[in-house]
């Protein structure tokens, strides 16, 4: 019997996901017209990181290269190339509230980076709450 235990609980160790683990995904994010895909993953530290992995029509007309982060506030970072963009790092699951927070999101067309809140919906879509000012918007990233 404490075999047969044993054996179920080696069989079945990968398959049960913590409820923060939830997140870890892919998705397809959409926004004013531009579609990207983002890779959540779990950081070494338990929190969250997402960036960029593909963007829809990422190629520069002028250079023939994939477009760079030019509008970016960090000036260091305005040479990443789209598709390789860190969206953000250090979010957190907040069991009791069942949600992620706790970092920022940075919002690449605009430029901008906003206080992040994530939850998954019905459909096990992602819905993202960016915040800034007190000034909200609220997407829903398509899990792949």
């Amino acid at each position: 019997m404490m075999t047969a235990l044993l054996f179920l609980n080696i069989l079945f160790a990968g398959v049960i996901t913590p409820a923060a683990d939830r997140i870890v995904g892919q998705y397809l994010a959409e926004g004013q017209g531009n579609y990207c895909k983002v890779r959540i993953v779990r950081d070494a530290d338990g929190t969250y990181s997402g960036s960029v992995y593909w963007v829809r029509d990422s190629i520069d007309a002028k250079t023939g290269k994939v477009g760079l982060d030019v509008k970016n506030p960090d000036k260091s970072l305005r040479k990443v190339p789209l598709n390789r963009v860190k969206l953000f790092s250090g979010l957190r699951y907040n069991p009791e509230k069942d949600i992620w927070e706790g970092a920022k999101v940075y919002h690449p067309a605009l430029g901008v980076k906003a206080d992040a809140r994530m939850w998954l919906n019905e459909d096990n879509d992602l819905r993202l709450r960016g915040t800034v000012m007190g000034i909200g918007m609220t997407v829903t990233w398509k899990r792949l």
